[in-house]
């Protein structure tokens, strides 16, 4: 602007200060201008630029535009020191360096919400994902942080839990529980306590009084009261219309990726065994299928994904004989549950809102 102003007044002083000084001036005052303008066009054009290539990518991968932004921020200032920063370098593989590496929970938690997403993804996405997780030394710390992530005793929320989940899901195929017994147990446990928050969907006892559990329980009912929601409310901001679907979408993804983490483990024949021993786990992984309150109710759809996973890991743990036997033998769990397992698929089959990939699903177990 100074120079600008200058070339416009052609105010430069005393004129004996020689035949070169103005033409000089003209020049220098020039330059300016032009690097000016230069800078102001880079600036708007960078800004324009970023601002539009975080929303393409966020919408087209359904990420948050914040996580977007920050690892573009970060790739542009490590390519300003190197160029070849960029090199090898994409979502995937930030958002694992994020998981692996960060020492504070916001990092943490942007590395989960990524990498939830990417399992997601088709193509090649997913299967770098699990190259890079297994592939890694850290592997079996990483697999820890993440059961501590949502496992019984977690600090985050249900969204933040069922994200964490779905990665480990993703990489349970590549996990023997025999390899390291303390944190099989870990996560068995932390399954177990996945599939817990069944028991929660039609939680309201007997004699419920609201203003007794409001506070305390507030989050553990599919069907919640007008003051409860607005408690939700007024402590989640959310608007009360989507309090009670958040809660179910919530309970539903938790119990869909704990049957997921059993059928990734149950590919290991060793894990089978470790599961099929496990008191209680196996009852809780039919509890969905056999409930006929919800398959009834107003949350079928929200029970169909539920009941499928369940049928896909029953199906897994049949085709799976215990080692040493050449026949398969059902676990107890199961065999003792037999005539309900096929009342349930029986009404399944039989049911006009039920899918058919559900249905060919309970035909498969029924089968066997």
């Amino acid at each position: 602007g100074i120079s600008l102003w200058r070339l416009i007044q052609h105010d430069y002083g005393n004129p004996d200060g020689g035949t070169n000084l103005k033409p000089a001036l003209n020049v220098l005052y020039s330059l300016a201008v032009a690097q000016g303008v230069v800078y102001g066009y880079r600036s708007i054009y960078d800004l324009a630029a970023r601002t539009g290539l975080v929303e393409v990518v966020a919408k087209d991968y359904s990420l948050e535009r914040d996580l977007v932004s920050e690892y573009l921020d970060e790739t542009v200032a490590g390519c300003m020191k190197d160029p070849s920063f960029a090199r090898g370098r994409n979502l995937v593989t930030y958002a694992v360096e994020l998981l692996m590496e960060s020492k504070s929970r916001y990092d943490y938690v942007s590395g989960i919400l990524i990498l939830s997403t990417v399992t997601l993804w088709r193509g090649r996405s997913g299967l770098l994902l699990k190259q890079l997780l297994t592939g890694s030394a850290s592997f079996s710390h990483v697999v820890q942080r993440l059961l501590e992530t949502f496992g019984p005793r977690s600090p985050y929320s249900t969204e933040i839990r069922v994200r964490a989940a779905r990665i480990v899901a993703t990489v349970a195929g590549s996990i023997c529980l025999d390899h390291f017994p303390a944190q099989g147990m870990m996560m068995i446990q932390c399954v177990s306590s996945l599939l817990d928050t069944f028991e929660e969907y039609s939680w309201r006892p007997e004699g419920y009084d609201e203003r007794q559990y409001r506070y305390k329980e507030c989050d553990r009912g599919w069907l919640l009261g007008d003051r409860e929601l607005m408690y939700l409310h007024d402590v989640d901001k959310i608007p009360t219309a989507k309090a009670a679907d958040s809660k179910t979408q919530g309970y539903k993804g938790l119990v869909v990726q704990g049957l997921c983490i059993l059928q990734g483990l149950a590919a290991n024949e060793d894990n089978c065994r470790i599961i099929r021993n496990a008191q209680g786990l196996l009852y809780k992984a039919i509890s969905p299928l056999i409930s006929d309150q919800l398959h009834g109710g107003d949350h079928h759809d929200e029970w169909s994904s539920m009941a499928e996973e369940s049928l896909v890991l029953i199906s897994r743990l049949m085709a799976t004989p215990y080692p040493g036997e050449t026949g398969t033998k059902l676990p107890s769990e199961i065999s003792g549950n037999i005539q309900v397992i096929i009342r349930a698929i029986k009404v399944i089959l039989e049911c006009v809102r039920c899918q058919a990939l559900l249905k060919r699903q309970a035909v498969e177990v029924l089968l066997h």
